[in-house]
């Protein structure tokens, strides 16, 4: 576990910074796609694009994990022109269509999880993600 864990630090070091904005991703966001289609084509297009990359765990290959992923995360916000109330209001709705029944999945948990971290950490009251934060809510925990 140490060297795995080793070798996913020494691969963080070797993603870029800064992300280009991908001219299909912008056709893929437009598109008139499910969200959870729209979030699996976007998570497919940087795994062709950056074929290096490994997840710690297998299990957690899902777009849903993927997409917040901390070396794909940066690269979905620019896809999304930094906008990252767009970001939220495009996970939470592929959310909705793959988790119908919230947390009852490892993987549906694992999202809930997520975003409540980013949530309780990165948020910090800032209002324009607040209507976000009041759907998650109203699906979750049926407030």
């Amino acid at each position: 576990m140490v060297n795995e864990l080793e070798s996913h630090i020494e691969s963080l070091e070797d993603t870029p910074l800064e992300y280009s904005t991908n001219p299909a991703c912008q056709k893929i966001l437009k598109s008139d796609l499910k969200a959870s289609e729209k979030v699996t084509d976007m998570v497919n297009i940087y795994l062709k694009s950056y074929p290096d990359f490994t997840p710690l765990a297998e299990e957690f290959m899902h777009p849903s994990c993927l997409a917040l992923h901390r070396n794909i995360k940066p690269w979905f916000l620019t896809q999304c022109d930094d906008n990252i109330v767009e970001v939220w209001s495009l996970l939470l709705a592929a959310a909705k269509e793959w988790f119908p029944d919230r947390n009852k999945t490892k993987l549906g948990h694992a999202f809930c999880v997520r975003f409540e971290i980013e949530g309780c950490t990165w948020w910090n009251g800032w209002e324009p993600i607040q209507p976000v934060v009041k759907e998650y809510r109203k699906w979750r925990y049926n407030k």
